[in-house]
């Protein structure tokens, strides 16, 4: 499983120097994005203007401010006057950019990145494909409140963490908090400021209660986000073999054939099932939330993959189909390498595919150890050790970070189906060594992932049969609705026993909305929320009026609609409403 990358050892850190053109220039946090360590120059400078620390940093008084997208970092590099770090590493390691990357061709990586180091070219974000994608391409910032407490502990400020900032992400990685949304920059308000996390600039992302699988939902995808953007620098995904990654996954194993069209209807219901539970957060509105919706986006990324789209759209293909992004990512590298008649990575080859593996098991079987078997053959000891647990020959390793009594330990625990985070936190060790350790313990592996499967078979069925027990009449998809995760186990792995007990409940006709927009609707609930919020801010700052910032740093998608009022009229309405009187006073003051 490709682990989080560590791009500390490419940023040097050192102690605050005044470095010619940048007074106090602070050192770099660890996981800081470059936004954030700008801000806190802007803090230690005493600066009264944004625009003095921007005319400092890059030599204009309204360049490379923005949160998500800096510019001219290569500017800044120079008046930094500090050769051990490049304006590609700030581009790559210190902001969002290698999010979007995965899915563009080298060319447009390039472009991409040189629109961070030097001037902007043209509209990045229009260009990466973030306007046209129905996700919000606004990037708010996140802040873990657990984080800042410990930040502030550790080093004397909170400050933004880059893990925090990606799409997709918010669940705080660290701590397992939901992540608070930021009312500043990606609003509007204070647009060209610097700023770190402040609580009362904080509000929650998520308004109502958030359920035990809310939680998981939103760790699985942060989790799946920070593998993908750790993959290695000009890695390119192609949408053809990602597609007939998600199609060997549906097809059992066959990338030939897509199933039949009444199978295309079960995928939907499954793929709008399995990421109900990511809808709640407004950025991931976009996700398919009808069975129609659902089986436009397998359409068109399984069936007829064209083009470019949203890394969430992917993301929440493989959230959906893979229980995580190792077994993800080795279906897609052995699909890749046989598309393209590559040999596999060694550590994603099995034994019967490799020939070096009956060198190794003639080696270990004359008396050899595995290290002088590896050598031999010009592999890793620990793929030789896998290969001999695949054939059922167990070697004599020498400890090194598990001594015998915490292996025993960490054995007995995965024996029993336990979660390999969960082993791994238990006894202090990485989630690689738990890893290495199902790989090389004969049939440990196969024990471990049978104990798991019998506890989340128990775990679906009780959940379903409870769920029907409960509200037979209510129609086979509102009880999907309500357990989501649980039907989308069951169908994928227990078909038979989830079908024998949905017998007695009707399966009502699903009628999916359509592909264009509903503007009426649209109109009605964002006028709604229009006035109720006006509301709130004019009585608690006992006020008869509320300024349009106000509205959209609280109404984070008006803003983007501010364009569109001809087709949202009462909207306009609302917004005339409530902010009219504002603007009579100040004309009767301009009399």
């Amino acid at each position: 499983m490709l682990a989080a990358v560590d791009f500390s050892h490419r940023m040097k850190t050192s102690p605050a120097l005044d470095l010619g053109g940048l007074a106090c220039l602070p050192a770099w946090l660890p996981d800081e994005t470059f936004f954030s360590l700008a801000s806190r120059y802007h803090v230690l400078t005493g600066n009264r203007l944004a625009a003095h620390t921007a005319l400092s940093l890059f030599g204009e008084g309204r360049r490379g401010c923005s949160h998500d997208f800096p510019s001219r970092l290569r500017q800044f590099v120079h008046r930094a006057a500090d050769a051990s770090v490049s304006a590609e590493d700030i581009g790559l390691d210190r902001t969002i950019l290698p999010f979007y990357l995965p899915l563009r061709s080298q060319s447009e990586a390039q472009q991409a990145l040189e629109s961070l180091t030097d001037e902007p070219r043209g509209m990045l974000k229009f260009r990466l494909g973030i306007l046209t994608s129905r996700f919000r391409g606004h990037h708010p910032l996140k802040a873990c409140v657990a984080c800042m407490a410990s930040d502030v502990a550790a080093f004397g400020t909170p400050y933004w963490h880059r893990a925090h900032q990606f799409p997709g992400v918010w669940l705080c990685p660290k701590h397992g908090q939901v992540l608070k949304e930021a009312t500043i920059k990606s609003t509007g308000v204070e647009r060209f400021g610097w700023t770190l996390p402040r609580h009362e600039q904080l509000r929650d992302s998520i308004e109502d209660g958030i359920s035990a699988e809310v939680i998981a939902a939103l760790g699985k995808l942060a989790s799946l986000v920070a593998n993908w953007v750790a993959l290695p620098v000009g890695t390119h995904l192609s949408s053809i073999i990602l597609s007939r990654t998600y199609r060997s996954h549906l097809s059992g194993g066959c990338t030939a054939t897509f199933g039949m069209q009444s199978n295309r209807r079960e995928w939907a219901e499954a793929y709008r099932d399995a990421v109900a539970p990511l809808r709640v957060l407004p950025e991931l509105t976009a996700l398919p939330a009808t069975e129609r919706q659902a089986a436009g986006q397998i359409e068109r990324w399984l069936l007829h993959p064209r083009g470019n789209t949203h890394p969430l759209r992917h993301l929440s293909l493989i959230f959906w189909l893979f229980p995580d992004w190792e077994t993800f990512w080795q279906r897609y590298v052995e699909i890749d390498s046989s598309a393209s008649g590559r040999e596999p990575p060694v550590s994603t080859r099995t034994a019967e595919f490799d020939p070096r593996s009956a060198t190794v098991l003639a080696l270990l079987g004359s008396g050899r150890s595995a290290s002088a078997s590896a050598a031999e053959v010009g592999v890793d000891v620990s793929t030789a050790i896998a290969w001999a647990a695949k054939a059922g020959i167990s070697v004599a390793r020498r400890p090194k970070t598990l001594k015998p009594d915490k292996l025993s330990a960490v054995i007995a625990d995965l024996r029993k189906g336990a979660d390999k985070q969960t082993v791994a936190q238990r006894h202090g060790i990485s989630i690689q060594t738990i890893t290495r350790v199902l790989r090389t313990e004969v049939g440990l592996r196969d024990i471990w992932q049978a104990a798991r499967f019998g506890k989340d078979q128990k775990q679906a069925r009780s959940r379903w049969s409870t769920q029907i027990a409960s509200a037979p009449e209510i129609g086979l998809t509102a009880l999907r609705a309500k357990q989501p995760a649980a039907y989308a186990w069951l169908y994928r792995n227990d078909r038979d026993w989830l079908m024998a007990h949905s017998l007695r409940v009707r399966l009502p006709r699903t009628q999916g909305a359509g592909g264009k927009v509903d503007w009426d609707s649209r109109d009605t609930s964002l006028s709604t929320e229009v006035l109720r919020v006006a509301a709130s801010i004019a009585d608690r700052m006992q006020r008869d009026h509320v300024e349009l910032w106000r509205l959209y740093q609280a109404i984070p998608e008006l803003k983007a609609k501010l364009g569109a009022l001809d087709r949202l009229p009462l909207t306009r309405a609302a917004i005339e409403s409530v902010t009219r009187r504002h603007r009579r006073v100040k004309a009767h003051r301009l009399i």
